[in-house]
């Protein structure tokens, strides 16, 4: 039974949608569509995108409801294409096609597939989850390793998995069972449409072949040929190797990369390879073993040859390497230097073409083999095509050789006790584009989203990429009354807190972080999530603690649980039981000597709940829900600066310092910031999950309180950063938040309450405010949850106090001056999240929008209704609105009452006499100019304002050529509800803003503006007083 959902037109497209739709969402799902429409259209079909919509936000959701209804959109469209139209002329041509004919025609006309790509397979089954909520329902298929979906019992478990199945499906008396009913599992009823796993995630999968005896992995790659949407990691896209390993073909694609903040390293990542020597002399002495044979001498020893070189020339450089730390020597070379060394080697650009085209051969011997055929094992063939991957790369354009750095290390490996000196060959990709710039030109459109993006200005330039749509949504949660976040610059006792290297190794620093930490804790309730910048500090605080005996203090409060280096196993173990503790459950005594707590554990009389001590770019930033209890602080201390003393950071910076002229990208300096602050942006992400949960964040460093550094955080945090002046002060601020959700806990759950109560409490606060609570309907819950008002300072007002203007609705409106208006308020949900609210009055009720009966804008007297697009102009300037390549497109004449609309002409009305035309039609510049975009950035609009009652998200149309003020001419219809649909993707333009002439177009003339740049001539209410009466100016 399909789940009730909501229909939205956007850009001319029908959206199902599970929930009531944030204006946010509908925005997002705007720019995704309005980009796979682009790259549909253009004929060069490219239309890139970048997208962050914060965590909670619902932004999976709305990416894969706007990507397959565009796709539905599509079908529909190509279906509508008959015959005659298809063979040109009206003439249907006599006898059938031939059968490849009707191929190549099915497939011209299917609409692109969806590649929905993640970081891990668990972000698929999440992904899955929420394709599950929608109504849509289309073939879909996920790409995972052998390792995830074999149901061979006797072949699952063991290492050599992908060369165990490569040998049975060869071996006729060992056949693998389960690959003879890989048919019967495609066929099965529940995968078929209608079916309860047609949207199914990898363990649905696993679980009905197991029941069926079928391979889950043969068959999830035969549905993938015929899917619409085909979910996968992110290597089955990035990296060659693995597209030609599952057959991902990605040609006129549209590619989606969720989570993609990690994009550039994961593109660096599949253009390199590193390679111990140990692995190039197994490799060579397969090799060699196999040149043995006449069959195959000819294919494998020119490989045997070159890898027997690459080994010499290693032994080679040995002598010769640089110092760089006491168990750690490289050398390394790069653009012609970089050449002469390969060649030395024994590669070289004339050689290299053979080589290549046998390591091509050599690796698809090896998977596919013949048992009667020698081939390459796994582990080896893996090797070697990681190799040529890289050098096919740094090969193909000669100035990719300056990407490139060949790097020898030599490194001191410790293991069990015993030290050994260990050799490694490393060529190391700089520049991302090299990767990611070949796909963005075979595919269509590629989507990169997440939730923390920020700071954006890095990926066009390191991924080589145009994107021309760009968005940084706000956050669906009120940002005054669910989250607090503090910047603190002093800890206890007034030590100034900052975890730079040169003060993190102090006794001062860790030992007012953990007296910080303890009285953070003693305040927050459930879970508190603390990210430090590296493992290192991590360790060596926890080390100073435990002597001080700060630690025992912190566990009597909560229990205390320490993210582990490298073991994923041990890593899901101590996650289960934070959860556990968090709840309030008992843990096995077999897993409890994990946990840092004393010794009456499940009885500890003062814990409220748990701690989670972990690393920026670790497994807790990212990929893991802590919703609600589970993290209702983050705590992050210091700045996730990159290591310096890392090799590869070191010419990664210096790279971007050499190529920034020449390939326009950030300085070294300026992308080191990026990556600290992308990892910083991460991990506060993991506070707030859905728009009923609250928490707070609390920044241990007083490097935050430089501008220049918090400009780097994501835009919807930045503006909610306090600074307090003291640590005490923190920590009011944290007792009064948290203080107003403590009903919660004498309550119960508030999913099932069945009314809105309103005003449930008020809380005082320092300074004499008090906040008030309410319960508000919920997209992401099964009831209500809560929601406080913005705060409201209790105190008299006095004489010609100001209030501020809504940067949304314009003047406030007087009641008193205008009694015969009948305009009230519109709900305006501004998608930059800017809006203020008063806080320097008490009002019972709404401030209202004013209504100017000034004959400041009296209607058009010279209107030709010609009704072509090409005559209209703007009034003031006479400069021509239509697209100059749709003379002869038309508009329509309309009366329509829009409440947003009419604070935006400033009529006494709602009623607007308005004309109504395709966006298509209108000249770009209007827009895209700097005029227009200075005005919706001070009227908080610059990505849309979603307007409930109006039921309609409106973008602001301003007059690019008008130079002494902003002409605001309508608005662009981004979005509409089911009863405005017909209005979804138009312009609207006031029938008094523009006139009609039959002059030719004049040259655009982009007229550089000021965000300072005034708007309006017109009397504007600027403030009220304590008695109610305006204030009017005339702005210049």
């Amino acid at each position: 039974m399909e789940a009730q959902q909501y229909v939205y037109q956007i850009c001319g497209v029908k959206v199902e949608f599970p929930y009531r739709a944030y204006g946010s969402q509908l925005a997002f799902m705007g720019k995704v569509i309005t980009t796979l429409e682009r790259a549909f259209r253009d004929p060069d079909g490219h239309c890139n995108a970048l997208l962050e919509s914060p965590t909670g936000s619902g932004k999976s959701l709305s990416l894969l409801c706007a990507a397959l209804a565009w796709q539905q959109h599509r079908m529909v469209a190509a279906a509508s294409i008959g015959p005659a139209t298809q063979f040109g002329g009206g003439f249907i041509p006599e006898g059938p096609a031939s059968g490849a004919e009707d191929k190549h025609q099915a497939k011209k006309n299917k609409p692109p597939t969806i590649f929905f790509a993640t970081r891990t397979h668990s972000q698929i089954s999440q992904i899955v989850h929420e394709l599950k909520k929608t109504n849509y329902r289309v073939p879909m298929a996920i790409l995972a390793a052998r390792k995830h979906y074999c149901t061979n019992q006797h072949v699952c478990k063991k290492a050599n998995l992908d060369d165990e199945c490569k040998v049975l499906l060869k071996d006729p008396h060992k056949a693998c069972p389960q690959f003879k009913n890989v048919n019967k599992l495609k066929h099965h009823p529940a995968l078929r449409k209608g079916g309860c796993h047609e949207t199914h995630d990898i363990e649905d999968l696993v679980t009905l072949a197991r029941s069926v005896r079928g391979c889950a992995y043969f068959t999830s790659r035969i549905m993938a040929a015929d899917a619409q949407i085909v979910f996968c990691p992110y290597s089955y896209i990035l990296s060659p190797i693995f597209r030609k390993a599952m057959d991902v073909d990605i040609r006129g694609a549209i590619i989606i990369f969720d989570e993609a903040h990690n994009i550039e390293d994961m593109s660096r990542e599949a253009g390199s390879v590193d390679l111990d020597t140990s692995i190039l002399e197994e490799l060579r002495n397969e090799l060699e073993e196999l040149s043995s044979s006449e069959d195959s001498h000819d294919l494998y020893r020119p490989l045997f040859d070159m890898v027997q070189e690459l080994l010499i020339w290693i032994r080679q450089q040995d002598e010769n390497l640089q110092r760089k730390e006491v168990d750690h020597y490289y050398s390394n070379w790069t653009g012609p230097k970089g050449l002469e060394q390969l060649q030395a080697a024994g590669i070289s650009s004339e050689s290299f073409s053979i080589q290549l085209d046998c390591a091509v051969k050599a690796a698809g011997a090896a998977s596919d083999p013949d048992p009667e055929k020698p081939h390459l094992s796994g582990r080896c063939a893996s090797a070697m095509e990681g190799l040529f991957c890289a050098l096919k790369f740094m090969l193909s354009k000669p100035e990719y050789i300056h990407d490139y750095q060949i790097v020898v290390q030599r490194v001191l490996n410790k293991v069990e006790g015993t030290d050994e000196w260990l050799h490694k060959l490393s060529f190391w990709c700089l520049n991302p584009g090299v990767v990611f710039n070949e796909i963005a030109t075979i595919c269509k459109s590629v989507v990169l989203t997440s939730g923390t993006l920020s700071p954006m200005g890095s990926f066009a330039s390191e991924l080589g990429t145009s994107f021309e749509m760009v968005m940084e949504a706000p956050h669906i949660i009120d940002l005054n009354s669910q989250l607090l976040v503090s910047a603190v610059s002093f800890g206890p006792g007034n030590v100034p807190l900052n975890a730079s290297y040169q003060y993190a190794n102090t006794v001062a620093f860790q030992d007012a972080l953990g007296t910080a930490l303890e009285q953070i804790c003693n305040i927050v309730p459930d879970g508190a999530l603390v990210f430090f910048p590296s493992y290192k500090l991590l360790q060596r605080v926890c080390n100073r603690w435990k002597t001080t005996g700060q630690w025992k203090r912190i566990l009597d409060i909560k229990s205390v649980f320490v993210e582990p280096q490298g073991s994923t196993g041990k890593f899901e173990d101590i996650l289960k039981d934070f959860y556990k503790v968090i709840k309030g459950e008992n843990v096995e005594p077999s897993r409890r000597k994990r946990i840092l707590t004393p010794k009456n554990f499940t009885s500890a009389g003062g814990q409220t709940g748990a701690a989670f001590l972990a690393v920026c770019r670790g497994k807790v930033s990212e990929g893991i829900n802590f919703s609600d209890e589970n993290a209702r602080i983050v705590v992050v201390v210091g700045i996730p600066f990159p290591n310096l003393n890392d090799v590869q950071v070191a010419m990664k910076k210096n790279y971007n310092d050499n190529q920034k002229t020449l390939k326009s990208l950030l300085g070294g300096d300026q992308w080191y910031c990026y990556q600290a602050f992308r990892a910083l942006n991460q991990a506060v992400g993991r506070c707030i999950r859905h728009r009923g949960d609250y928490g707070a964040i609390v920044l241990l460093d007083e490097r935050f309180n430089k501008a220049n550094y918090t400009g780097y955080m994501s835009k919807w945090l930045r503006k909610s950063i306090m600074r307090p002046a003291s640590f005490q002060e923190a920590l009011r601020d944290l007792q009064a938040f948290f203080s107003k959700f403590e009903f919660l806990q004498n309550t119960g759950s508030t999913k099932k309450c069945s009314s809105v109560i309103s005003s449930i409490t008020t809380t005082p606060l320092p300074g004499g405010g008090v906040k008030s609570c309410s319960l508000l309907e919920d997209q992401s819950t099964d009831g209500f949850v809560l929601k406080t008002s913005s705060l409201v300072r209790e105190r008299q007002p006095e004489l010609e106090d100001v209030i501020k203007l809504s940067s949304c609705c314009g003047p406030w409106f007087d009641s008193n001056a205008y009694p015969s208006a009948n305009l009230s308020t519109p709900r305006i949900t501004s998608l930059n999240n800017v809006s203020q609210v008063p806080e320097t009055a008490n009002f019972s009720s709404p401030v209202q929008v004013p209504v100017l009966t000034d004959n400041l804008m009296t209607m058009a007297t010279r209107f030709d209704t010609s009704k072509d697009v090409k005559n209209l102009c703007c009034r003031k300037c006479g400069h021509h609105l239509s697209a100059y390549d749709n003379p002869r497109a038309t508009y329509q004449l309309e009366t329509l009452e829009k409440k947003y609309l009419a604070s935006l002409a400033m009529t006494a009305t709602p009623l607007l006499r308005v004309i109504i035309m395709e966006a298509q039609h209108l000249h770009s510049y209007l827009n895209d100019n700097p005029g227009g975009q200075a005005f919706r950035e001070r009227n908080a609009c610059s990505s849309g304002v979603w307007i409930e009652e109006d039921g309609c998200v409106f973008k602001p149309i301003v007059c690019g050529w008008c130079t002494d003020l902003d002409v605001c001419l309508g608005a662009h219809i981004l979005a509409a509800d089911p009863a405005n649909m017909k209005y979804a993707g138009k312009v609207v333009l006031f029938l008094d803003s523009i006139e009609t002439s039959d002059c030719s177009p004049k040259q655009v003339e982009q007229t550089q503006f000021s965000v300072d740049t005034p708007v309006l001539k017109r009397p504007l209410v600027t403030s009220l007083t304590a008695t109610g009466k305006r204030k009017l100016r005339t702005t210049s």
